[in-house]
């Protein structure tokens, strides 16, 4: 069972360059078999070409 996770986005320039980061996280526990969307609201650049997301930290319980 997942008890934790967290998500990081990262907020690329034409060159790759990272222009910011975020972040999303989640306490409710997630069974083996189920998924869980999220959701990272982030102001809207013109400079972003493009975004990484990459699971950041995971909590087993």
């Amino acid at each position: 069972t997942i008890r934790y996770f967290k998500i990081k986005a990262y907020y690329l320039d034409d060159y790759g360059n990272v222009l910011d980061t975020d972040i999303d996280n989640d306490l409710e526990d997630l069974l083996p078999g189920m998924s869980k969307e999220f959701e990272i609201m982030h102001k809207n650049n013109p400079d972003y070409d493009r975004v990484r997301v990459e699971v950041d930290e995971v909590r087993i319980k």
